[in-house]
């Protein structure tokens, strides 16, 4: 009797195999999508397609371009995916889709208009990274040509990525982290802004701040915040470099890579019922660069950069905080904070204007750790 049933197992492993397979050559790859909203509450949708690289392909695009940008509107999202198979010869495998562009007219009305398509369909991945556009369109995005990598769509995650290590400025965020965020309670969201730049009669993209978003489109941090906001998340961060005034030589700059920062946010109540929360940050650096010819390899110096390093920190991040509760956006978390420490407290708050009143008190430590190749300064005669 086993061994029938195994018999039986593997013959329907057999005559099921290869169900539901497609033929490459009847695909295609989208590397990017763009959302985005025209007037009249239209849906616009574009896709950067990979170009086939087959040889009969590469004989008849020899020299043109890697990609094709394809666009199509409807009454709602699904609508427009849907008009745009109707010009597509092959099945798109939406699964590839690394970045999904959003247009600011889009993110400027509620978030209902686009998060639902976001979290339903099973072939747009949950890790796909999202961006906002600003002063351009995510169809003019995606027809970007990008130095290095033939894919704009592509070159923009690895942006995200690589700066994380070596500026440690932007928060990389998925549709996974967005919607997480947008289903918690006490939790707004910043998406890093990509801008179309022109350098003589090239074009290029650049990441440029970020979009707070909260219910829509609220307003936006400039670069300096974004990195405070990434200094913000509890937790430890890595990657990343601060310039500072160099000691004793306030005109020039000594800049430092932080090689570790670990922050704790806690919350506290006062008898008044006032919030306030506690932030702590520990830091690591090692020196990189200075512009002066000055002396500072010593214990004295070490610790007034040490100093300026823990105040540039602290002044970066009191301007992040400023940003945010002026926008009245919790990119924080807070409430979720708040809710985890004080779950009754947060039952009473939650539908008020809570954030725009917390306070702060910050307190930075920061310490050099190396100096790489030479341990004293270069000087030049």
């Amino acid at each position: 009797m086993r061994r029938l049933l195994l018999l039986l197992i593997i013959f329907l492993m057999l005559v099921s195999c290869g169900c539901g397979a497609r033929d490459v050559r009847d695909t295609s790859i989208p590397i990017g999508l763009g959302l985005d909203l025209e007037k009249d509450n239209v849906y616009k949708i574009s896709t950067q397609l990979a170009k086939p690289s087959s040889s009969e392909s590469r004989e008849s695009n020899q020299g043109g371009d890697s990609f094709v940008v394809i666009s199509e509107t409807g009454e709602t999202i699904s609508m427009a995916m849907r008009n745009l198979m109707l010009t597509l010869p092959r099945d798109p495998l939406w699964t590839y889709t690394g970045v999904i562009v959003l247009g600011e007219q889009l993110v400027s009305k509620d978030i209902h208009y686009y998060a639902d398509i976001l979290s339903r369909p099973p072939d747009i991945r949950n890790n796909s990274m999202l961006v906002v556009c600003k002063d351009t369109t995510p169809e003019e995005l995606l027809q970007v040509k990008t130095p290095l990598e033939p894919l704009s769509a592509l070159a923009i995650t690895q942006i995200l990525k690589i700066q994380e290590k070596y500026l440690g400025i932007y928060v990389p965020v998925t549709i996974g982290d967005f919607l997480q965020k947008l289903s918690s309670s006490g939790s707004d969201v910043l998406i890093p802004v990509v801008t179309v730049m022109k350098e003589g009669e090239e074009k290029i993209l650049k990441v440029e701040g970020g979009a707070v978003i909260t219910n829509r489109l609220v307003g936006y941090l400039n670069e300096r915040e974004c990195q405070g906001y990434r200094w913000l998340n509890p937790g430890t961060n890595l990657g990343g470099i601060l310039a500072i005034p160099a000691p004793g030589d306030h005109d020039r700059l000594v800049v430092l890579e932080l090689i570790n920062l670990q922050t704790q946010v806690k919350p506290s109540i006062d008898d008044k019922g006032n919030i306030s929360m506690n932030i702590t940050i520990k830091g690591e650096g090692n020196f990189y660069e200075q512009q002066t010819t000055k002396e500072l390899f010593t214990i004295e110096s070490f610790m007034a950069i040490e100093k300026l390093a823990a105040k540039e920190i602290e002044e970066i991040i009191s301007q992040t905080i400023i940003a945010a509760q002026q926008l009245n956006a919790d990119i924080f978390g807070w409430g979720q904070i708040i809710h985890d420490s004080y779950p009754k407290v947060w039952e009473k708050i939650k539908s008020e204007d809570y954030f725009s009143h917390i306070t702060t008190n910050i307190t930075v430590d920061f310490s050099v750790r190396r100096t790489y190749l030479t341990d004293k300064s270069l000087k030049i005669r």
